[in-house]
């Protein structure tokens, strides 16, 4: 995030294009682990409560981003020559940076077993959805349906 701050006029488009693409992709898939890996291992029976903690702080998360880069901006067109150069965007890239990297570093401090509930397999529903298939089969194609070619994997049509 902070090679964006260095972003000036001459910068060639495809530049500025994988800039924010690998910037877009990095902080999209952050999101996503870091709400798996909250919910991973959350009791079933306070699921509820850790949706509405997490809509929460995702909300006061973005609102506060907001705000820091705002802060940030104000700031850097203080600097001396900010007027007629790109200071400003390049503090306020820095900052936004090192929040970032803040929270990297607090990851980096989880449990080396956090959100093994969602990288483990879990035998028995495993099984069970094996049986209910078994059991929709045989009732929609009769009692030889387990030894039939029904039973072959086969590929998924998309169309």
């Amino acid at each position: 995030m902070a090679a964006l701050g260095f972003i000036t006029a001459a910068t060639p488009l495809p530049v500025i294009a994988l800039l924010t693409l690998i910037s877009g992709a990095t902080r999209s898939a952050a999101l996503t682990v870091y709400s798996t890996i909250g919910f991973a291992d959350m009791p079933a029976d306070r699921m509820r409560d850790a949706s509405t903690l997490w809509a929460t702080t995702s909300q006061l998360a973005a609102g506060l981003s907001v705000a820091f880069a705002t802060v940030a901006l104000r700031i850097g067109g203080l600097l001396p020559g900010a007027a007629t150069s790109t200071s400003a965007y390049t503090l306020t890239f820095g900052v936004l940076a090192v929040i970032s990297l803040a929270a990297a570093a607090e990851a980096g401090r989880l449990r080396p077993d956090a959100g093994d509930a969602a990288r483990a397999r879990r035998p028995a529903r495993a099984a069970a959805a094996s049986e209910v298939t078994r059991l929709v089969r045989r009732r929609e194609h009769g009692p030889d349906a387990e030894n039939s070619a029904l039973n072959k994997p086969t590929r998924a049509r998309l169309w």
